[in-house]
């Protein structure tokens, strides 16, 4: 039989030492201890966390004037802050972008996700009672169901010219 046990661990700080437990489960008492191999493999990847990590270290997209948009984004590393909405439920590894309503009040959020097999996207959108990353943020609008293509889009025609709004994604 074969009971392997796999354990993909990322993000990891390279300034930390970590220990690693093994131990038998199961019910019966005759396969709770026993000989193993034990193997530790560098998988690659990042230690680095995202630089809009945080809702005040947010990418400033300014005014909106017709489109703008950012290539090769990563949330990879990113974690959630004390007090960040969707703490207890949906945020997990959240960063943040802010932007300017432009003067039609409408905007239009396109995640569209490098790999739907690494990153299926959920976007919030939110305004700010003092017009800041320090204010009390308020849901607008959100998406959770990416569509056939992994994209999470939001709309909205309800913002306000010349606000500062942030997306959560």
């Amino acid at each position: 039989l074969a009971w392997d046990e796999d354990l993909l661990v990322t993000c990891l700080d390279p300034s930390v030492t970590y220990y690693l437990q093994v131990d038998g489960s199961s019910v019966t008492e005759n396969l709770q201890s026993g000989n193993f191999t034990l193997s530790l493999i560098d998988n690659g990847g990042s230690t680095t966390v995202p630089y809009n990590n945080d809702i005040c270290d947010a990418y400033d997209f300014g005014t909106i004037a017709t489109s703008e948009t950012l290539n090769n984004e990563t949330n990879e590393c990113a974690d959630i802050e004390p007090n960040e909405p969707g703490i207890f439920g949906f945020a997990q590894h959240t960063v943040w972008y802010q932007f300017i309503a432009p003067a039609s009040g409408r905007i239009d959020v396109i995640i569209d996700p490098i790999s739907i097999l690494n990153l299926f996207p959920e976007v919030h959108l939110y305004s700010s009672s003092t017009g800041d990353c320090t204010g009390t943020l308020t849901q607008i609008v959100y998406d959770d169901l990416p569509d056939i293509n992994g994209n999470a889009v939001i709309s909205t025609s309800c913002i306000y010219p010349g606000e500062t709004y942030f997306i959560q994604l």
